[in-house]
C-alpha cells in the first residue's frame, strides 16, 4: 500500500513538472517571437519595438508629426499588457494577440484586429 502511494505521488509530481516545463517553454518561445520591431501603416505609421528586457517603445509618424514613447510589457497567457509611463499617469493597455505568418495581430477590447508586420 505504501509503495503504491509513493508511485502515485511520483507520477503526479512528474506530470505536474511536465506541464510546468511545457508551459514555460511555450511562453519563452512566444516572447522570443515577439522581440523586434512591428509596423502598422493602416492610418498612421505606428511601430512597436519589443526588447528582451520587457521594455520597448512606440513610434507614431502622422506625416506631419512624429512622436515616441517608451513602455514596459508583460505577457500572461494570451494577453499582452503594454504599460506606458507618461509624465503624470501610468497607462496600461491589454491586447489579445497571435502570430499569423510574419505578422503580429493585436486584438483590442472590442475585438478590432490590428495587424503589424515584422520589420
Amino acid at each position: 500500500m505504501k509503495k503504491t502511494i509513493k508511485i502515485l505521488s511520483l507520477i503526479i509530481v512528474f506530470v505536474i513538472g511536465l506541464f510546468l516545463i511545457t508551459g514555460c517553454k511555450k511562453s519563452n518561445e512566444t516572447e522570443k517571437q515577439l522581440y523586434g520591431s512591428w509596423q502598422n501603416t493602416d492610418i498612421y505609421d505606428v511601430t512597436f519595438t519589443f526588447n528582451e528586457d520587457k521594455t520597448g517603445n512606440e513610434t507614431i509618424d502622422t506625416g506631419t508629426n512624429k512622436s515616441e514613447r517608451s513602455f514596459t510589457y508583460k505577457i500572461d497567457d494570451e494577453i499582452i499588457s503594454i504599460i506606458f509611463d507618461d509624465d503624470e499617469d501610468e497607462l496600461e493597455y491589454e491586447y489579445g494577440y497571435r502570430f499569423d505568418n510574419n505578422n503580429l495581430v493585436l486584438i483590442d477590447s472590442i475585438d478590432n484586429e490590428l495587424i503589424y508586420k515584422k520589420k
